[in-house]
């Protein structure tokens, strides 16, 4: 049996040498900068689902930013463990940090319905001037108008730079774009050699392919580092985070889509726990390469958009090319039945390079094989330095084999595709001891350390009453709840209905009221 491989070597050439021209372009380019910066304001929001191993230094690392313009949201996705008891301990120590809790009926729905959900949040607060909540000054509108508010997404696992801030408030403020992506690097590399592999991946392909396109404008979004500003967030509605698995890149697409532009730096860094087991590891690739063929949707909606024609076409390259993986493992397969003499295969347009010039022939090989291996080669030798001349060899071979993960997963999440299975796949964390200000026992979760009748649970969720008017649900206990409203919206009734997150929805009647110059603060006692 005869079988042709020329159009797979034409297409792979085509993936590599567009590749490499990436890669030339990123060395190239030179960025230029003013010293001016404008003054922005950042909410940070922060999706947790039983992180109570890593949430606890993700937040006094967020802590130590160069900045004070920010509030840190932590979104309590419904967790069964003490990420909501540690949060709300270091918000009562540190006013930057916010804690919100998801309610009941959004369970299990992903992360980008958590990330809507606050974005929700700050919007109710923004649009009632309703700023008690966050913490923020009653004349905080008057300060930042939508175009110098920030919305950044960290996972719970994040270690930021210290200038993450300052570097993100610098690229707004000389640049003409939408939303900004940093750089990310695994901090559990030394511990693991498939955490290396992790790190160099990011550092060799996402870090040096991100700045090429940035100058095209068609970086993509991920779910660690993103920074979007709220005016833009506002064009797409109030949804803006997708529900596929990589809502990180369905935002950046729908950005494009949009006619907007979308910036990458180097200049800050965010760490990330590297994944320590392969079965895990295939697992989040899966789900990435699944998200990824979910968002072939927009590819005719980025084809209409008003934007750049480079932007365009470097966005579709990156679409399209992830079924890379696919041509990848059928040219394998070719090989292996090729050398077991079950087929023959041919492959005319390598013929043609030989015939004409053996050496010809061996550099197109070399080329289309090797194509990304310039860019490993590189930033391990940048950022490896205090390593031997044969350790970084042996980091460059074993990432060759490394790559080949992709393989599996991609065909995984084809079959997750074909299947229809769309639940989030969580990756487990690593375990890290908990410091002595979370040691807590698990029956306590929730409640506050204090001597009450009734144990009261900090609660934190902009809610409505009748739909309509906004409330901030602040503590409940067995028997009422307190509740903050804007002084504007003030009670006309003594009985009113409230949700609870976790609990839902109880019957409750007016006991006391407080006012203060732009809040009423209410305490509630529930008949039902």
């Amino acid at each position: 049996m005869k079988v042709d491989s020329t159009f797979l070597t034409l297409i792979l050439l085509f993936v590599g040498a567009y590749y490499l021209f990436l890669f030339f372009i990123a060395l190239n380019h030179k960025e230029v900068r003013i010293k001016n910066c404008e003054e922005y304001f950042y909410f940070i929001i922060i999706p947790a689902k039983n992180e109570e191993k890593v949430i606890e230094t993700t937040l006094k690392r967020c802590l130590k930013f160069n900045n004070n313009n920010y509030r840190i949201i932590v979104v309590d996705d419904n967790s069964n463990d003490l990420t909501p008891v540690i949060v709300n301990r270091l918000s009562q120590l540190d006013s930057k940090i916010i804690l919100l809790n998801n309610l009941p009926n959004e369970y299990k729905k992903g992360k980008g319905n958590v990330l809507n959900y606050a974005y929700r949040q700050i919007m109710i607060s923004l649009s009632s001037n309703f700023m008690k909540p966050f913490n923020l000054p009653d004349d905080f509108k008057t300060c930042f108008d939508d175009e110098h508010i920030i919305v950044g997404v960290f996972d719970a696992d994040a270690k930021p730079s210290i200038n993450m801030l300052d570097e993100i408030s610098s690229v707004f403020s000389n640049f003409d774009v939408d939303a900004v992506q940093t750089a990310v690097r695994i901090y559990n590399r030394n511990q693991s050699l498939l955490a290396k592999m992790q790190d160099i991946e990011f550092l060799g392909f996402s870090r040096i392919i991100q700045k090429a396109r940035s100058i095209f404008g068609s970086v993509g979004l991920g779910g660690n580092g993103q920074f979007s500003k709220l005016s833009s967030l506002n064009l797409i509605g109030l949804e803006p985070w997708g529900n596929t698995l990589t809502e990180d890149f369905e935002l950046g697409l729908r950005m494009i889509s949009k006619g907007m532009r979308l910036y990458f730096t180097d200049r800050a860094i965010v760490e990330q726990e590297g994944v320590v087991s392969l079965k895990a590891l295939i697992r989040q690739r899966t789900r990435w390469l699944q998200g990824h063929f979910n968002n072939w949707k927009y590819i005719f909606h980025i084809i209409r958009s008003k934007s750049p024609i480079i932007t365009k076409v470097d966005t579709l390259i990156y679409i399209i090319f992830v079924s890379v993986v696919f041509i990848v493992g059928f040219s394998l397969t070719l090989s292996l039945l090729s050398a077991f003499k079950v087929i023959f295969v041919e492959n005319k347009m390598l013929e043609i390079f030989y015939n004409k010039n053996y050496l010809l022939g061996f550099i197109v090989l070399i080329t289309y094989s090797f194509a990304f291996i310039p860019m490993f080669v590189y930033s391990i030798f940048e950022f490896y330095k205090d390593k031997g001349f044969f350790i970084k060899i042996s980091y460059i071979l074993l990432f060759a084999i490394y790559t080949y993960i992709w393989l599996p997963s991609g065909i995984a999440g084809l079959y997750r595709l074909a299947t229809q299975k769309t639940e989030w796949i969580k990756t487990k964390r690593i375990a890290t001891p908990i410091s002595s200000l979370t040691e807590i026992n698990e029956d306590s979760i929730y409640f506050i350390d204090e001597k009450r009748k009734a144990p009261r649970i900090e609660f934190h969720s902009f809610l409505f009453l009748n739909n309509k008017q906004v409330y901030y649900l602040e503590n409940y206990s067995e028997y009422g709840a307190r509740i903050i409203i804007p002084f504007t919206e003030k009670m006309t009734v003594e009985e009113l209905s409230i949700d609870v997150p976790i609990i839902g929805n109880k019957k409750a009647k007016i006991v006391w009221e407080k006012e203060d110059t732009y809040t009423v603060t209410i305490g509630l006692k529930f008949v039902s």
